[in-house]
């Protein structure tokens, strides 16, 4: 799983675009405030991991030979037994297998970072025979760090929907805390899935 770029789409778009698919603007917007056309992004996928899961259950011909491996068949089939514990049983939220399975591998990644930093951290700090430990210190992850992982399979798990890091968007978007409040109302349309906490 480490082999999924650690920063996906918040590193390679830029921070007016991300606001404006964050509020779902029309590309005339975009072009009018001076957006430059980016560069076709460059996607590495050596290890077959972005197309793992379009071949899980099917008979697509991407990520096929992935998944006839075995160590793979096993990893998609753990992601998705935990991914489905994340479903919250409540109106307006739909089973999705396929965001199951991201937040499963998910899990898994973040498993993995934490594993590999308490490993580094108790090797950084064990020292050799005779020589002075040392503390270990900046060997974990920051938070954002070992997040990244999650929101990195989030990202995959469906690329409609605008999932990036507040503080990349432009800074005065950030300033005035964009993306920080949940509408329970939206007009007089009531959200199914957040109304019901609205007392």
């Amino acid at each position: 799983l480490k082999s999924l770029p650690s920063s996906f789409i918040d590193s390679l778009l830029q921070p007016f675009f991300k606001e404006a698919w964050c509020k779902k603007l029309s590309p005339a917007v975009v072009v009018t405030n001076g957006y430059q056309l980016q560069p076709q992004m460059a996607m590495d996928n050596s290890a077959g991991v972005i197309n793992a899961d379009v071949a899980c259950g099917t008979k697509s011909p991407y990520g096929s030979a992935i998944m006839n491996k075995k160590p793979v068949r096993e990893l998609v089939a753990a992601g998705e037994r935990l991914g489905a514990l994340i479903q919250n049983n409540a109106p307006g939220f739909m089973i999705n297998q396929r965001q199951h399975r991201m937040a499963g591998l998910a899990a898994i990644h973040l498993a993995q970072v934490l594993r590999d930093a308490v490993a580094a951290r108790q090797s950084a700090g064990a020292g050799a025979k005779g020589k002075k430990k040392g503390d270990g210190k900046g060997v974990y992850p920051t938070w954002r760090e070992a997040l990244q992982a999650v929101v990195t399979w989030r990202q995959v798990s469906e690329p409609n929907d605008p999932v990036v890091w507040v503080d990349e968007l432009t800074p005065q978007e950030f300033a005035n805390g964009f993306g920080s409040h949940t509408p329970m109302l939206s007009g007089q349309t009531k959200v199914v899935r957040y109304y019901p906490n609205f007392q």
